[in-house]
């Protein structure tokens, strides 16, 4: 700048004006907390407009006032703090391309970095006591605070009047209560609010199970000419060979017997429910125990629970509870069938497709039947569910260190386009954090058979949420003979075809003519307004959409067995098995079965080859992992020996609204994860700097290779194969394996690996594709797992100018620059 410059001056206060604006604008945006000697300034209360769904308040649906002593739960949520990295690192975690894929955070790690600040905590649970209201629940994490109280102090503290509105029993419970208008918060505090959880009881929430018959005279599952016309029942160790997990088991890609085994005994699965009420507001347990420890000990191999025995002293899986509520009701006996079944479904697939796994139900309480609110809503239940659940899973069982929490999955729907309500903020914001630190959330994805998303499957933005789990009907060589049940239970996959347990799978669709009518079940799909495209099915299933598309993938949703409870119109209990004349299905049975599976695969890549710090963690946000192989897999032609998935191309009958396909589709995805071929083939890459080589016969050339590791894996690459060489050629690799970089890396390692072709005299002249395939490889134990890349490279022989002709060349640059030299000194001189 010229000293005394105008000009110059102008430039510094312009910059100065433009600093301030945009300072301001900043303020705007993101208010800075306000501090005084005192504390935080709360500031003056002012509408919070997300908290009011005004399709909910219609006054034609208007029928009285709330009764001011009926007791609700609402929980205020936080943001997490440093929110813009945040995102971009979920980003990273999920991008196979990035040196931070799946580099997931520990619980205290994401608390130090995340967690909201204990001023702005400690402010919001200030001003609900000051109002006088009762704090229920306060969470480690500081991203939540839940208040129990009574409407009438809830409403002058929030500033509104809540009504009861009449809704039409589908897709709103037919009574409701809402607030009429938005609520008041403070206003400092209302930037750092994610969203309000529990206003309204308007949402219905129910399982995706069915009980259906296919062999009794009063009814009949109607199939297409060429589908099988008679399914057998399918229980949790007939699932364990079909979909790959006994290989896991065996660490065998035969599936036989070996020496060493792999089982989930350290890990975690969380499945979210709820516990049932009758219409007089009754409750019943959730679960019957001894249901589940029966089922395990049916279904679950003796040689497994043999092996379980000797490792752990326990000889199955093991499984616990939790409710937010104190008064929910603790398992027992005393259960109510239609809720208990799907909690028994639910921790009985997870705990036979994963054996020695902990199963935790979590569950908030009697929220199955809503007690009639013109009564007084005496008993209300749980409004918004599941906020209260996923706070407890977030901050208590991630934070477990005894067993690994690797997946959680929630075999129930509502309504799409959930963002209509605030909560979906709430539990967003979990989901959100589980991701973050390693952890899989599925849910079901319905069972209407139509094409319209439920929610929580369709709740993905598209760096963390729900991975979508379709329903298959799956067809086996072999089975069990369940018709000897219950006194004789040969639940343990005895009879099935070991070397080739599949005979077909196809997308679950059931038309079922009895007596009381024709009733139609199957997996729903479709694309939600909800939720924008994620750029990984943009980038796989093509752009255009509209929306998130779901299914992710598919499992199993019918003809399953399963043990449960029943109450007879007597009050009488009696245990059932539900074999094939009576099985369960729905997509409920499908999600715990990719949970337990997710299980599988972090037990044996933890164990086998070790993560980060030679532990067990889970995949995390997985949905774009799975994009990336099924468009390798199914486009791309990569994989060809072993598919990641199992695909699902055909339905019966044909009339199903969203006809399955090759490769992608939206009622099973990708299709149905094979547990084995899938941790394969993701274990790493392989490149190369020349995409050909010439070379002339007797001599040689060199491809210069890179082995890279964008998944995170601590596993050695090995047992090079060179496939499609012409005769007279050789192939020799500079190494015998390759090892992964240390974790204390911060970039994607690049180890180069040298790969020779040797020509004799008599090669053959010509173009011909040769092929690389690698393998993880364990260098102390030998084993080499399934092909994981194949990479295709082009080598020419002949036509290659001599090797010597190089030389001679640069002999001559030499002599000439010398001459120069010479010839300058000289001048010089």
């Amino acid at each position: 700048m010229i000293k005394g410059s105008n000009t110059g001056k102008m430039i510094v206060a312009s910059a100065i004006l433009v600093l301030m604006v945009t300072s301001g604008y900043l303020m705007v945006l993101s208010p800075k907390p306000m501090f005084t000697k005192s504390g935080f300034v709360l500031g003056p209360q002012m509408p919070y407009e997300k908290s009011f769904v005004k399709s909910l308040t219609v006054p034609s649906k208007f029928v009285r006032y709330a009764s001011s002593n009926a007791i609700i739960d609402i929980t205020i949520g936080l943001k997490w703090s440093n929110e813009t990295e945040l995102k971009e690192n979920l980003r990273s975690m999920s991008d196979t391309s990035s040196p931070n894929y799946q580099r997931f955070y520990t619980w205290d790690d994401f608390k130090k970095r995340y967690s909201p600040s204990k001023e702005i905590y400690n402010s919001l649970i200030y001003w609900l006591k000051n109002n006088g209201l009762y704090i229920k629940h306060t969470y480690p994490l500081r991203n939540a605070v839940t208040i129990s109280d009574r409407i009438s102090k809830i409403e002058h503290a929030f500033g509104v009047k809540f009504g009861v509105y009449r809704g039409d029993g589908i897709h709103t419970r037919k009574y409701y209560y809402a607030p009429m208008g938005p609520i008041n918060l403070p206003q400092n505090l209302m930037p750092y609010i994610s969203g309000v959880d529990g206003l309204t009881s308007a949402n219905i929430f129910h399982t995706s199970f069915w009980t259906t018959s296919d062999n009794d005279s009063a009814s009949q599952i109607l199939y297409g000419q060429n589908a099988p016309h008679y399914v057998r029942g399918l229980a949790g160790a007939d699932l364990e060979y079909l979909y790959g997990a006994v290989k896991l088991f065996n660490n065998s890609a035969t599936g036989n017997s070996s020496s060493k085994h792999i089982l989930p005994t350290k890990i975690r699965v969380a499945t979210v429910l709820w516990e049932g009420t009758n219409s007089t507001g009754y409750q019943f347990a959730p679960f019957d125990p001894q249901n589940v420890r029966d089922y395990y000990n049916d279904v679950t191999p003796n040689w497994i629970q043999n092996i379980l025995n000797s490792e752990t002293g326990k000889s199955t899986s093991e499984f616990g509870w939790y409710s937010p509520n104190p008064n929910a009701s603790e398992p027992s006996s005393d259960v109510d069938g239609m809720v208990n079944v799907e909690n028994e479904l639910d921790m009985e697939m997870v705990g036979t497709l994963a054996p020695g796994v902990n199963v935790t139900l979590v569950y908030s309480n009697g929220s199955w039947y809503q007690p009639n609110p013109l009564y007084g809503m005496s008993v209300p239940g749980e409004s918004d569910f599941p906020d209260q659940e996923y706070n407890y899973i977030l901050n208590t069982l991630a934070q477990m260190t005894d067993r690994t929490l690797v997946a959680v999955t929630n075999s129930w729907g509502g309504p799409g386009n959930y963002t209509t309500s605030a909560s979906d903020s709430v539990t967003m914001q979990d989901v959100e954090a589980l991701n973050a630190m390693g952890i899989t959330v599925m849910a079901a994805s319905g069972d209407g058979g139509n094409t319209t998303p439920s929610w929580p499957a369709e709740a993905t933005w598209n760096t963390y949420g729900f991975l979508a789990i379709g329903g298959t009907t799956l067809v086996p060589n072999g089975v069990d003979n369940s018709d000897s049940l219950p006194a004789d239970v040969p639940l343990k996959a005895e009879n099935l075809d070991k070397n080739n347990p599949r005979f077909a799978e196809y997308v679950w669709y059931d038309i079922v003519q009895s007596l009381f009518g024709t009733q139609t079940s199957g997996t729903e799909c479709g694309v939600t307004s909800a939720y924008p495209e994620p750029s990984w099915q943009n980038d796989t299933i093509g752009a255009g959409k509209g929306g998130r598309v779901t299914a992710d993938i598919g499992a199993i949703a019918n003809r399953t067995i399963i043990l449960t409870s029943i109450q007879s119109l007597f009050g009488l209990e009696s245990h059932v098995w539900y074999t094939q004349s009576g099985g369960i299905a729905g997509t409920s049975v499908a999600s715990p079965v990719v949970a337990g599976l997710f299980a599988d695969m972090a037990a044996y890549v933890g164990r086998e080859y070790g993560w980060q710090d030679s532990g067990i963690r889970g995949f995390g946000f997985i949905a774009p992992t799975i994009y990336h192989l099924g468009y390798d897999y199914y486009v791309k032609g990569m994989y060809a020996s072993t598919p990641p998935f199992f695909d699902v191309k055909d339905v019966y009958p044909s009339r199903y609204p969203a006809p399955p396909a090759p490769g992608y589709d939206m009622p099973t995805g990708w299709g149905v994860i094979d547990a084995w071929n899938f941790v394969h083939d993701i274990g790493f890459r392989i490149t190369s700097v020349q995409n050909s080589i010439t070379v002339n016969p007797g001599q040689s050339g060199i491809f210069n290779l890179k082995v890279w590791f964008p998944y995170g894996w601590n596993t050695s690459v090995g047992y090079f194969r060179v496939y499609g060489l012409p005769s007279g050629t050789t192939a020799t690799f500079s190494a015998d394996y390759v090892n992964p970089p240390s974790w204390s890396s911060n970039t994607t390692a690049n180890n180069n690996l040298n790969l020779q072709i040797s020509t004799g005299s008599n090669a053959p002249l010509g173009t011909y594709i040769i092929y690389v395939v690698g393998y993880t490889y364990n260098i102390t134990t030998g084993h080499h797992g399934n092909l994981t890349y194949n990479l295709s490279l082009t080598l020419n022989i002949g036509n290659q100018v001599p090797e010597f002709s190089g030389s001679i060349n640069i002999m001559l640059v030499i002599i000439t620059m010398l001459i120069g030299t010479v010839v300058y000194k000289r001048r010089r001189n």
